[in-house]
């Protein structure tokens, strides 16, 4: 995972900013690998922690719930994504903003998934920006880096897992 140490400290608000690279191979053809992408229910599945997802928009616009273990806090966010590119059927970027009201913080990324074929087999290439700001900002930078990795692990193990077993 790549890393980008730009962390800003205001008075009353401390924000982390973090740029992820992740890659992984799954052995199923790009077809497949893409059309997977856009059954929304079953990509929540594969995200660590997501408990609902709805439909606003098909295939432009969703709201999801995420909850998960933040250091000492319990973290549950409601999170707008909205899809931003789409150039069928190798590249995809979504935008994602949510708010933990409870811990007054705030999540926003912006992560791009390329695909390329390798024979039988998909290459996925992920790569995005992410910042935290308020109480969940006042976590180390290393705490949240580490956690964030760990979500990628666990997507791409679920990811190829429920593509494989459909």
């Amino acid at each position: 995972m790549k890393s980008t140490d730009d962390v800003g400290n205001q008075a009353c608000d401390k924000t982390i900013f973090h740029e992820l690279e992740h890659s992984f191979t799954l052995e199923t053809p790009l077809s497949d690998v893409w059309e997977f992408l856009w059954n929304t229910e079953r990509v929540a599945r594969c995200i660590p922690g997501c408990n609902q997802v709805s439909v606003i928009q098909d295939n432009r616009q969703y709201a999801a719930q995420v909850t998960k273990k933040m250091g000492p806090f319990a973290v549950a966010i409601c999170l707008e994504i909205d899809v931003i590119e789409v150039r069928p059927p190798h590249f995809l970027t979504v935008s994602i903003r949510g708010l933990d009201h409870r811990l007054r913080s705030e999540v926003t990324q912006v992560i791009s998934l390329q695909l390329s074929s390798a024979g039988e087999s998909t290459q996925i290439d992920i790569r995005g920006k992410f910042s935290i700001t308020g109480l969940l900002g006042h976590l180390s930078k290393n705490l949240i880096v580490g956690q964030v990795s760990q979500v990628l692990d666990e997507f791409s193990d679920s990811l190829r897992q429920a593509i494989l077993y459909r």
